[in-house]
Formats: C-alpha cells, sequence, structure tokens
C-alpha cells in the first residue's frame, strides 16, 4: 500500500510564519509593556514614606505606626511594593488595626494633603468604656482579686481594666460569647440583646434605682443589684418596654411605695418575672 503525504502550500507556510511572527511581537509588546508598569509601581518617587495617627487617647501610636510601616513593607505577589501610593492597601490596614488593637471601633485612612501627598494619614476612634466584665460568677470573684475588662456600649469585650478602688462602672458576672476563643474581641451578649439590656439598666437609674452590678443567669434571667440594698430579677423574654411599665407602675403603688420611702436598706428583692404579677421582699 502506498501512502501519499500532502505537504503545505507555499501560500500556507508563508501564513502560518506571518501568524507566528505577529504572536512574538504581540509578546514581546506585553512583556515591555508589563516590565514598564512594574518599574513603574516600583518608582520610588511614588513610595508612602510616612505615616501619622490621629485620635489615639491611651493607644501607642509608635506601635500602630510601626503596624503600618510593616505592612507597606510587604509585596504583591512578591514583585509590587505595596507601599505605591496608588496601590497602598487601605482596607487591610484598617481590617489589621482593629482585630490587632482591639480599643479601635472606627478607622480611615487616607492621604494627607498636597502638600505631602507621600503622608498617609491614619485617623482612628477609640472604644469607650461604659462597664466591666469581671467573671462568669460574682461568688468565685470573693476568693481573690477578680480579673476585669471594659465592656463598650455595644457589650464587646475589648481590653483588659485596672483594679478600681471605687465603684465606677457598673459590673457584669456571666458566660460571655467567646467566639475566638479570648477574652478581648468577645461579646457579653449578641448586640440587639445588649441593647435591650442597657436600656433597661438606664431606665431603672432613672425611677431611682441605683445599679451597682448585674449578673446573667445559664437560664437566661438576670440579677440587677442595687445600691444600697436589693436587687431586680428580670428577664429579656418580656421586653424592656413592658418591664419598666410593669416596675414603674408598683413604684408607684403601695405597699412597695411605702416601703421603699421607710426602709430602702431592707429591700431584698423585686421580681419582675412574671408578667403583670410584681412580687417584692423586704
Amino acid at each position: 500500500m502506498v501512502s501519499i503525504l500532502k505537504l503545505p502550500s507555499r501560500a500556507k507556510r508563508k501564513r502560518r510564519i506571518e501568524f507566528l511572527k505577529k504572536s512574538a511581537l504581540f509578546l514581546c509588546i506585553v512583556a515591555l509593556f508589563g516590565s514598564g508598569v512594574v518599574a513603574l509601581l516600583r518608582y520610588d518617587k511614588l513610595f508612602i514614606t510616612d505615616v501619622e495617627i490621629l485620635g489615639e487617647e491611651t493607644l501607642d501610636p509608635g506601635k500602630l505606626k510601626t503596624r503600618v510601616t510593616d505592612i507597606l513593607e510587604e509585596k504583591y505577589f512578591y514583585l509590587i511594593p505595596k507601599k505605591n501610593l496608588f496601590f497602598y492597601p487601605k482596607s487591610m490596614i484598617g481590617r489589621d488595626l482593629s482585630i490587632s488593637f482591639r480599643r479601635i471601633s472606627k478607622i480611615s485612612v487616607a492621604y494627607k494633603s498636597l502638600k505631602n501627598p507621600r503622608t498617609i494619614v491614619v485617623r482612628i476612634k477609640e472604644r469607650t468604656p461604659s462597664y466591666l466584665w469581671c467573671g462568669e460568677s460574682k461568688t468565685a470573684t470573693k476568693e481573690k482579686t477578680p480579673e476585669c475588662y471594659f465592656v463598650d456600649d455595644g457589650g464587646f469585650v475589648f481590653d483588659r481594666a485596672p483594679t478600681f478602688s471605687e465603684n465606677v462602672f457598673i459590673v457584669f458576672y456571666g458566660k460571655i460569647i467567646n467566639g475566638e476563643n479570648n477574652l478581648i474581641g468577645s461579646m457579653f451578649l449578641p448586640k440587639d440583646d445588649f441593647s435591650s439590656l442597657s436600656k433597661f439598666i438606664y431606665r431603672t437609674s432613672s425611677l431611682g434605682l441605683i445599679s451597682a452590678s448585674l449578673i446573667k443567669k445559664d437560664d437566661g434571667d438576670y440579677e440587677l443589684l442595687l445600691v444600697p440594698a436589693g436587687k431586680i430579677l428580670f428577664s429579656l423574654k418580656n421586653g424592656t418596654e413592658k418591664n419598666i411599665s410593669n416596675l414603674e407602675s408598683a413604684l408607684g403603688t403601695d405597699p412597695l411605695k411605702t416601703n421603699l420611702a421607710t426602709k430602702r436598706g431592707a429591700l431584698e428583692y423585686i421580681d419582675l418575672r412574671f408578667g403583670n404579677k410584681i412580687f417584692f421582699k423586704f
């Protein structure tokens, strides 16, 4: 059997050679363009040279600046510096600082001004302590000095607290939502529940019942310990407005009204857990 090999025509070979030449030229242009872009991005006159920290109160600005500088010294794909003015990682800086420094509640990163365009400004707002969290159980803290942590107005545990000689903050006790296996960065309650709890504490104080501490029970109930004596037993399941309405009605009705006026220091408890039935004991 005879096989016949058909060779490509001269015209086809010519077209193929032209195609290969054009492809090679295109790749050369792309490579040159890419090299030029990379060279431009690595041009040191376009690098950020300074970082300014604004808004800090208790945080060390030196540590904040060092952390930002470390991020800027990194490279994209091991090639393009992150400190390039046009491509510096604004979101990454904000996210990293928020995780590394839990006191930060808000953060913005931007150019400083046209006068010094190679400087970026990191402006932060620190969390304000509203409460203290001093452990899961109040009885356990009687045996030794408790290790307390600051809690902000959203229920976020954000820093170790020093030992206070007086009751500067209302103290919380009870299990916290520890999503990161770390006390700092945890939540005392989900945000909506904590908002309801804070509102209840504020409203009770406006009725003349001053809070000293709060105990969160495992069954979902709460004990709000009062000054100089007594406590309020309640549950968030009943709703804050309903709890306050019932408490306000009870405080304005005898015999609770008279007993509070004549023997306030003998109060043991006021129980709001049973709807419109308010129980109390002196």
